[in-house]
C-alpha cells in the first residue's frame, strides 16, 4: 500500500518536475550570444567547452552510477539539481573560459545523474501491466511537452530580455532551477527490488555487456541513438551561430526558438502516434530529414538569395529539426526499456549514456575545429553530409528497422530481455 501511494505521488509530480527541470530555461536561445558577446569566447571556444561536457560525463559515469545505486534515485535527483543550480551560478560570474569549463563540469554532473534517474524513476513508479511501456511513453511525452511549452515562453522572452540586460535571462534560469530542486523533495523513493528475486541477481547481470554484444538490434539501437543525439546536441549551438552569422537582430532569436519549442511540444505530446504508424521504422523517419536539413541549411546560408527568403527557409528547416527532436528523446528511451527489467535498466542506461557522450564529444570537437577555419554554414554542410552517410549505412544494415517491437524480437533479443526476471510485457 505504501509503495502504491509513492508510485501515484511520483507519477503526479513527474510532469511538473520535468517541465522545470529537463533543461535550463531562458538560456539556450541566447547561450551562444551570452558566451560570445558577454563572456568574450570565440565560436570555436564555445564548441570546445561543449566538447568538455561529454568528457566530464564519461569521467563521472562510473563513480556516480555507484552513487545512485547507494543513495537511491530521490536523493540523487536532489543532488543533481543542486549541481545544476551551482553550475548556473558559476556561469553568471564567469570571467574567462576556465569558469565556463567549471560550468560544464557541474552541469555534466547534474545531467548525468538526471539522465539515469528521471525516466527510470518514472518507469519504476508505473504499475506492472502489459501497457506499461505505452503508459510510460504517454506520461513522459506529456511531461516533455509541458517543458517545451514553458520553454517556448521563456525563449520568446529571453531574446528581448537579453537586449535589455544579458544577465536577466541567466538569473531567471537560476530561479527555475531552484524551483526544480525544491520539487525533487516531493518525490518518494521506489524500492522495486521488493518485487524481484534477489538470489540470482549477481549471476544474471554478470554477463550483461557480453549479451549486449550478442544482440545486433541493441548494438545498433545504442549506436544509432547515440550518434543522432550527438548531432541534435550540437545543433543547438550551430543554429544560433548561423543566425548570428547572417546578422539577424538578437531580439528575434527568442521569437524563432519560442516557435520551435511550441512545435516540438506538440510533436512530443503525439509521439505515440509516430510509433504506432511507423513501428520499427520510426527512428529512420525521425533522423534522416534532420541530417538532410543540415546540408540544405549550409547551402541556403551561403546562397545569394534575398535575406528574407533565407530567413524563411532557415526557419522551415529548423521546424523540421524540432518536429523530429521531441519524439526522438522519448522513443529512444522507450525502445531501450523494451530490453530491460529494473535491475539491469540502470546498467543499460549507463552504457547508452557512455556511447552517447563519446558521440557528442567527437562531433563537438569536429565542429570546433571546423568553426575555427570556416563558417557555420560550411560546418553544417560538412556535418550534415557525414551524418547522412553514417545513419543511412546503419539503416541499410538493419533494413531500416532500428526501433524495437517485442513481437519482432530475435531469439538473441528475447534471451537478453529475459536476462533477469521477466515482466508481463515480455514475450
Amino acid at each position: 500500500m505504501e509503495n502504491t501511494v509513492a508510485n501515484e505521488r511520483n507519477i503526479q509530480i513527474y510532469p511538473l518536475y520535468k517541465a522545470f527541470a529537463w533543461d535550463m530555461f531562458f538560456y539556450y536561445s541566447i547561450a551562444f550570444l551570452f558566451l560570445t558577446q558577454v563572456k568574450n569566447l570565440s565560436p570555436s571556444e564555445v564548441l570546445l567547452t561543449e566538447a568538455a561536457y561529454p568528457i566530464f560525463k564519461m569521467l563521472l559515469l562510473i563513480p556516480f552510477t555507484k552513487f545512485i545505486e547507494k543513495q537511491g534515485k530521490r536523493k540523487s535527483l536532489i543532488f543533481a539539481n543542486i549541481s545544476i543550480v551551482l553550475s548556473i551560478s558559476i556561469l553568471i560570474f564567469a570571467q574567462n573560459i576556465w569558469y565556463v569549463f567549471a560550468f560544464q563540469l557541474f552541469s555534466s554532473l547534474g545531467y548525468l545523474i538526471k539522465g539515469i534517474c528521471e525516466t527510470n524513476m518514472l518507469y519504476d513508479s508505473i504499475p506492472r501491466n502489459p501497457k506499461r511501456g505505452s503508459l510510460f511513453a504517454k506520461i513522459d511525452g506529456k511531461a516533455t511537452s509541458y517543458y517545451y511549452y514553458i520553454n517556448s515562453v521563456a525563449s520568446f522572452a529571453a531574446g528581448f530580455l537579453y537586449v535589455i540586460n544579458p544577465y536577466i535571462p541567466m538569473v531567471l534560469c537560476l530561479i527555475m532551477s531552484v524551483i526544480a530542486t525544491l520539487l525533487c523533495f516531493k518525490f518518494k523513493e521506489i524500492d522495486d527490488e521488493r518485487n524481484e528475486v534477489k538470489e540470482n541477481h549477481k549471476d544474471n547481470t554478470k554477463g550483461l555487456l557480453k549479451d549486449i554484444l550478442k544482440s545486433p538490434r541493441l548494438i545498433n539501437l545504442i549506436l544509432f541513438g547515440a550518434l543522432f543525439y550527438g548531432l541534435l546536441a550540437i545543433l543547438t549551438t550551430l543554429r544560433t551561430s548561423l543566425l548570428d552569422e547572417i546578422r539577424l537582430p538578437e531580439q528575434y532569436f527568442g521569437v524563432i526558438f519560442a516557435l520551435l519549442e511550441i512545435i516540438s511540444g506538440i510533436t512530443t505530446m503525439n509521439q505515440n502516434k509516430f510509433h504506432n504508424k511507423l513501428k520499427n521504422r520510426t527512428l529512420a523517419v525521425l533522423s534522416i530529414p534532420v541530417t538532410v536539413s543540415c546540408i540544405i541549411l549550409g547551402v541556403v546560408a551561403k546562397s545569394n538569395i534575398p535575406f528574407m527568403f533565407v530567413i524563411v527557409i532557415l526557419i522551415l528547416l529548423y521546424i523540421i529539426q524540432y518536429v523530429m527532436k521531441g519524439p526522438f528523446y522519448i522513443l529512444i528511451k522507450r525502445y531501450l526499456n523494451n530490453f530491460t527489467t529494473h535491475k539491469i535498466r540502470n546498467k543499460i542506461s549507463s552504457v547508452y549514456n557512455l556511447v552517447e557522450n563519446i558521440s557528442r564529444c567527437i562531433i563537438a570537437l569536429i565542429s570546433s575545429i571546423l568553426l575555427k577555419y570556416t563558417t557555420t554554414a560550411n560546418t553544417l554542410l560538412i556535418i550534415g553530409t557525414i551524418y547522412t552517410i553514417l545513419l543511412l549505412a546503419m539503416l541499410i544494415n538493419m533494413k531500416g528497422k532500428v526501433g524495437l517491437n517485442p513481437e519482432e524480437y530475435t531469439e538473441k533479443d528475447i534471451k537478453l530481455s529475459l536476462i533477469h526476471i521477466s515482466e508481463p510485457t515480455r514475450p
